[in-house]
């Protein structure tokens, strides 16, 4: 979603699309977090995090599905292609795509893997909200323009939110285990209440941003789409209530946030995307005076 982000804004602005280009973006873009799923998959299970309690939702490794060593050279097999296409775009586009390539590379590596995995000094969600945010919009609005603005930047906020979103509700599931490993996330520093004050806060953001990138003139006003969809948010943030249900985060409840945080990211982009597509349409209607 955020490689599509990119794409469509650069169109909305330039009235161009380069079609081959958006294309091997997106396919080194999910290369990229394919390789980073695998890897953080990896790095959990041999660092004692995954447990057959604990990995519902990935429990290849701890099941012996899968071993270890497959799941790392799958990771790092997916991440080469993701660099083998990033040097194309390099040659293509131009030397910054290699900057933000590398920064990806080292950001999805390290997550859960290397010298010090920052998934486990609780800084997780803070730079996720970076590196699939910003540092992905930004890169895919640069090989469709070739230029370096803070626009995509900008447009990039309410998808950095919600994608945050996912990771601080996989890990306020996790907060017991995480701690029974000897883990330190973010939401693990936080305690229950405060963490999930903050993955409210990252719908809130995302709502408010979105409105905010309109009024700006930054968006046209069709990427209010996703404003559609915030009965629905305000519905579920309030189902998970502690005080009326201390165990709404715990096994089953907790996948079922979890898996509702990755469709609504999905459902929102998907609207905010479509808005900018939308404009852009309008836009070379009008002007060919149909």
């Amino acid at each position: 979603m955020p490689v599509a982000l990119g794409a469509a804004l650069a169109w909305h602005h330039t009235g161009q699309l380069h079609l081959g280009l958006f294309i091997i973006t997106l396919i080194a873009g999910v290369c990229l977090h394919l390789g980073t799923n695998y890897i953080n998959t990896y790095g959990d299970f041999i660092h004692g995090v995954d447990t057959l309690e604990s990995a519902r939702t990935c429990p290849e490794l701890v099941t012996g599905k899968f071993s270890a060593r497959g799941m790392k050279i799958m990771g790092l097999a997916t991440m080469g292609i993701a660099v083998l296409l990033g040097l194309i775009l390099t040659w293509l586009a131009g030397w910054p795509v290699l900057i933000y390539g590398l920064i990806g590379l080292a950001g999805g590596y390290c997550y859960t893997a290397g010298i010090a995995p920052y998934k486990y000094r609780g800084l997780g969600p803070s730079l996720v909200f970076l590196l699939m945010g910003p540092l992905m919009v930004a890169p895919a609005y640069y090989i469709q323009t070739g230029l370096t603005e803070l626009t995509p930047f900008m447009a990039s906020l309410p998808t950095a939110f919600l994608v945050t979103g996912v990771i601080q509700s996989n890990d306020l599931r996790d907060i017991k285990n995480d701690r029974l490993s000897g883990i330190k996330t973010m939401a693990g520093f936080l305690g229950r209440n405060r963490a999930l004050f903050v993955y409210r806060a990252m719908y809130a953001g995302a709502h408010l941003s979105i409105i905010i990138l309109v009024l700006s003139g930054i968006a046209p006003w069709p990427a209010l789409l996703p404003l559609l969809l915030l009965p629905e948010t305000i519905r579920v943030l309030r189902s998970f209530d502690l005080k009326k249900n201390p165990s709404c985060l715990d096994g089953l409840e907790g996948d079922r946030l979890e898996g509702w945080s990755a469709g609504f990211h999905f459902r929102f982009n998907a609207l905010y995307i479509a808005g900018l597509v939308l404009a852009t349409a309008w836009r070379f209607w009008f002007a060919a005076g149909v």
